[in-house]
C-alpha cells in the first residue's frame, strides 16, 4: 500500500509539474496567423485577434488578448478585450470534448442597411453554388439525333435521355465520422455584453446593456440549449422604452435514423412578465402584466410542423399550429390562430385614452392563412358581444353584438345587432 501511495504521489506530482511548466515550452501564439487567415477566407470582413497563451489549470484554456471583427464596410461589429477557448479535461476523458468560447464585456454594433439586411447576419460568405450539367458532346449529339430523321424509317430518331448527374447529398450524416467527433460539443458564451443597433432606414438606433448569451452543447447528437437574457434599461428611438428582465431559451434536439438526419424538435419560450414596455400618453405595460410566449416546431430538411404556438399578453391568449414546406422552391405554409374570449375593461390599465369611453364586452379572433409569402390567402372571423361604448351624446351605453367575416384582400360578411335603451338629438 505504500508502495502504491508513492506512485500515485509521484503521478501526481509529476502532472502538476506538467501543468505548471508546459505552458512556458508551448507556443500557441504561433499559430495565431493561420487561424486569421483560415477565418478571414470564410467572412465578408476582416477578423484581428491579439496574442494567445496558453494555460492548463483544470482545463485547456487558451486566452485571447483582444478581438476585434469588421464587417465588409470596415465598421466594427464586434469587439471584446477579454476573450478565451477552454476545453474541461473531464470531457476529453469520458469522450465528448467541449470546447467553449468565452467572451467578457464584448461591444458588438448590428446595422441593418437602407435595403433591410442586417450586417450580423450577411458576414458569413454564402457556400458556392453548384449545378450538374451535360457533357457538350453529349448535348449536341441529342440534338443532332432530335432534329434528323431515321435514313430508316424516315421518323424522328428518339432522342436519348440526357446523362443524370445525382446531386449531393444534403442531409447530415453521421455516418463515418469518429465516435469522438459525433460526441464532440460547441459552446458559446457573452458575459455582460453591449448591443448598439441601427437602422439607416428608419434612423433608429438603440442600445441593450447587461446582455449575455449562452450557447450549450452545439452538437451533432445531442441537444442544443440557447438562453438569451437582460436587464433592459433602453430607448428605442424617442419615445419607446423598456425598462426590467427579458428572457428568451430555446432548445433544439436532433433525431438520426440509421446515422442520418431525419429531424429536430425546436421548443422556445419568451418571458417578458417583468418588463416595463411604455409610449409616453399612448401605452403603458407595467412589470407583473402576464407578457409570454411558446413554441414548438418538429423540422425535417424539407417541411416544418408547428405544434403549438401559445401566446399571453394581459388577458388575451392566442393559441395555434400549423405547417410549412421549403423543399420546392417557393416555401410554402399554412397556419391556423384562435383566441380566447378577451374583455375589452381591463386595457384600460395599458391604453390610458381608452378610459374615458368605458369599454366593455368580449371578442374573439379566429384566423387561418396558407399560401406563399409571395402569394397569401387568409380568411377569419371577429366576433364581439355585450360591446359597450360610452358616447357624450347618447344617455346610455347601447350594446353591440356581432360577428365580422374577412377574406383575402376583402370583408366578405358583416352582421352587427344593436341594443339602445335613448339618445339624445343634438
Amino acid at each position: 500500500m505504500k508502495k502504491i501511495g508513492l506512485i500515485i504521489g509521484s503521478v501526481f506530482v509529476l502532472l502538476l509539474i506538467l501543468i505548471v511548466t508546459l505552458p512556458f515550452f508551448i507556443n500557441v501564439d504561433k499559430y495565431r496567423p493561420q487561424i486569421v487567415e483560415a477565418a478571414n477566407k470564410e467572412i465578408n470582413g476582416t477578423l484581428e485577434m491579439g496574442k494567445l497563451s496558453l494555460s492548463l489549470w483544470g482545463q485547456i484554456r487558451i486566452a485571447v488578448a483582444g478581438l476585434n471583427l469588421k464587417d465588409s464596410g470596415g465598421k466594427e461589429l464586434v469587439s471584446v478585450k477579454d476573450a478565451y477557448f477552454h476545453v474541461p479535461f473531464s470531457s476529453i476523458f469520458s469522450g465528448s470534448p467541449s470546447l467553449t468560447f468565452y467572451m467578457k464585456q464584448p461591444l458588438v454594433n448590428v446595422i441593418k442597411n437602407r435595403a433591410g439586411k442586417m450586417n450580423l447576419l450577411s458576414v458569413m460568405k454564402e457556400a458556392p453554388k453548384t449545378s450538374a450539367s451535360v457533357s457538350p458532346v453529349g448535348t449536341a449529339t441529342a440534338g443532332r439525333a432530335a432534329s434528323s430523321p431515321s435514313v430508316a424509317t424516315g421518323e424522328p430518331a428518339p432522342v436519348a435521355p440526357a446523362r443524370q448527374v445525382a446531386p449531393a447529398p444534403s442531409a447530415v450524416s453521421t455516418a463515418g465520422l469518429p465516435a469522438i467527433a459525433t460526441q464532440a460539443h460547441l459552446g458559446i458564451e457573452l458575459d455582460h455584453a453591449t448591443l448598439n443597433y441601427t437602422d439607416l432606414g428608419t434612423g433608429l438606433k438603440s442600445e441593450v446593456k447587461d446582455l449575455n448569451l449562452r450557447i450549450k452543447d452545439l452538437s451533432l447528437t445531442r441537444p442544443t440549449e440557447l438562453e438569451l437574457w437582460a436587464d433592459l434599461d433602453t430607448k428605442m428611438g424617442k419615445a419607446f422604452m423598456l425598462k426590467g428582465p427579458a428572457r428568451l431559451t430555446a432548445k433544439g434536439k436532433p433525431d438520426f435514423k440509421n446515422g442520418v438526419f431525419d429531424s429536430v424538435t425546436l421548443t422556445a419560450s419568451l418571458d417578458l412578465d417583468g418588463l416595463d414596455i411604455s409610449v409616453p400618453d399612448t401605452f403603458s405595460k407595467k412589470a407583473g402584466i402576464p407578457t409570454h410566449a411558446s413554441l414548438t416546431v418538429v423540422a425535417t430538411d424539407k417541411s416544418a410542423k408547428i405544434e403549438s404556438v401559445d401566446i399571453r399578453f394581459h388577458n388575451l391568449e392566442v393559441k395555434g399550429s400549423g405547417t410549412a414546406g421549403f423543399g420546392d422552391a417557393i416555401p410554402t405554409f399554412n397556419i391556423s390562430l384562435k383566441s380566447n374570449q378577451m374583455e375589452f375593461a381591463p386595457w384600460v390599465e395599458l391604453v390610458p385614452m381608452l378610459k374615458e369611453f368605458e369599454l366593455g364586452g368580449k371578442a374573439q379572433l379566429e384566423l387561418s392563412a396558407n399560401g406563399t409569402a409571395t402569394q397569401p390567402n387568409y380568411k377569419g372571423s371577429l366576433g364581439f358581444s355585450g360591446l359597450t361604448a360610452k358616447a357624450p351624446m347618447l344617455k346610455s351605453q347601447p350594446k353591440f353584438d356581432g360577428m365580422i367575416h374577412f377574406i383575402t384582400d376583402q370583408l366578405d360578411q358583416i352582421s352587427i345587432k344593436m341594443k339602445a335603451p335613448g339618445n339624445v338629438r343634438p
